[in-house]
């Protein structure tokens, strides 16, 4: 197995968002019970150290800016970070607040070898607004402890597994304890014994550190040089999508509230693409600072996955809805999705998918999302060979289920008439039957023959016979 480990030693401050500090470079650090948790470089150079009291930090730097750790914004942007790592591998593991594993065995070839996916993560990441490490190796713990250590080994592109055990065991045997996952009494008993790389451990006989520092300890040995397996639960995609934008300054009518709607758009977009999902059903929430404002939903006749697809369906429901005069939050919500075939998403040499949007259904979305869900009615087909009960108007609710498949019955016309019209045979053309339908026993029984005939007018009709006479129950367009 190759496993990416990925370290970001400053997401604790990274989730503030403050891309002005990073830019002008000034000093900035996050505490937790007063005490420094994690420093930006500026700071560090000014002597300010993990640890410290806040205190001591700004008599250092009377202009420190400092943040309160966020850990419910770390949990949050850790569930965005997952969803980026599943652009490169569908195993993706959390392996601490700020450490993600990635195994990319099966992936590698799909991205051009070890360095074009270590470029492409650091330049994704980088995008989203992350430093990352990365280590890499054959067990999941040695990469951690690697992307720690920020040493950069060259790596074959495509490495043979013996190959990748050879490298990562050399490369463990230089680098620092400081770089493995260990309690401070372990790092300070193998400090006082002069043990200061993992090298000095991991070459101990195991009966030995076992007696010494316990099975715990050699268990992680074991796992850390592959001597034992190191399972690791993979993360699931999430379920839902449900996604909200606070914005800095309002934005006022329907024009301003577009950007942060196509900027929801395309997150959405990139979360249906890694799950091959479309959407059928939208709904969106565009509030106040108070929390007042209007939601609208959005409908799709087929799966939709296209940020300009999504947008347009969308400025055409709007036109119908009053937002408020100034909106502060925008929110998207995928209340109903569906797999997309494999068709959906093969593009030609141009980049445009294969299949797309039939007229019909680009008509039905336009129309529904100008005139509203109850301008159009829909039917359904149910299980039941009588004519008049073969078919139901479709609920609201049922409007983007599954559509049901036409059972091949012949020819039917698409409007029936209601009641059967009496004629005379003499009037008729037969073309083809009978096609005898009797059912309904238990309430309205049937007893017919059914024929494709043309009148005297040439008009192809759907006739039937049964013991009252000759029928004319619909017309073919």
């Amino acid at each position: 197995m190759l496993w990416f480990g990925l370290h970001l030693p400053f997401l604790p401050l990274e989730v503030f968002e403050q891309r002005d500090i990073r830019d002008q470079g000034l000093p900035a650090v996050v505490t937790e019970a007063q005490q420094v948790f994690c420093v930006n470089e500026s700071a560090r150079a000014a002597g300010i150290r993990l640890g410290a009291s806040l205190a001591t930090a700004r008599s250092l730097m009377p202009e420190l800016i400092h943040h309160p750790r966020n850990r419910e914004s770390e949990s949050q942007r850790m569930e965005r970070l997952v969803m980026t790592a599943y652009e490169f591998t569908p195993y993706v593991s959390v392996a601490d607040f700020d450490a993600l594993l990635l195994e990319m065995e099966g992936s590698l070839k799909l991205f051009g070898g070890v360095h074009h996916v270590r470029r492409r993560l650091r330049s994704r990441f980088r995008r989203i607004g992350h430093r990352v490490a990365i280590g890499i190796a054959h067990t999941p713990r040695a990469s951690l402890a690697f992307a720690k250590s920020g040493d950069d080994v060259t790596w074959p592109d495509f490495p043979e597994r013996s190959e990748i055990e050879h490298i990562a065991l050399q490369q463990l045997d230089a680098t620092l304890l400081d770089c493995l996952d260990l309690e401070p009494k372990i790092r300070e008993r193998f400090a006082n014994m002069g043990m200061r790389k993992v090298g000095d451990i991991v070459h101990v006989p195991r009966h030995e550190l076992r007696k010494r520092f316990g099975e715990e300890l050699t268990d992680y040995v074991a796992q850390l040089t592959g001597e034992r397996v190191d399972p690791w639960e993979a993360e699931q995609p999430p379920e839902a999508f449900s996604e909200r934008l606070h914005l800095i300054d309002p934005v006022r009518g329907k024009d301003e509230v577009l950007e942060p709607m196509e900027h929801l758009a395309k997150v959405l977009s990139k979360w249906l693409g890694k799950s091959n999902l479309g959407a059928r059903r939208l709904r969106w929430g565009v509030y106040t600072f108070e929390g007042d404002g209007a939601t609208f939903e959005v409908g799709f006749e087929q799966p939709r996955h296209e940020v300009t697809d999504i947008m347009a369906i969308t400025r055409l429901r709007m036109e119908t809805v009053d937002l408020p005069s100034e909106a502060m939050t925008v929110r998207l919500d995928a209340l109903r999705t569906r797999h997309l075939g494999l068709k959906w998403i093969e593009r030609d040499v141009l980049g445009q998918a294969l299949t797309q949007a039939t007229p019909s259904h680009e008509l039905l979305d336009r129309l529904t999302a100008r005139l509203g869900d109850s301008a159009l009615q829909r039917f359904c087909i149910l299980d039941d060979h009588r004519p008049e009960f073969a078919w139901m108007p479709k609920e609201k609710a049922d409007i983007h289920d599954a559509s049901i498949a036409v059972p091949e019955l012949g020819r039917r016309p698409l409007w029936l008439l209601e009641p059967p019209m009496p004629v005379r045979i003499g009037h008729l053309h037969i073309v083809s039957g009978p096609e005898r339908i009797q059912c309904g026993w238990w309430d309205h029984e049937q007893y017919r023959d059914y024929f494709v005939a043309r009148d005297r007018d040439e008009t192809w009709c759907w006739c039937f016979r049964d013991a009252q006479g000759w029928f004319v129950h619909g017309y073919f367009a």
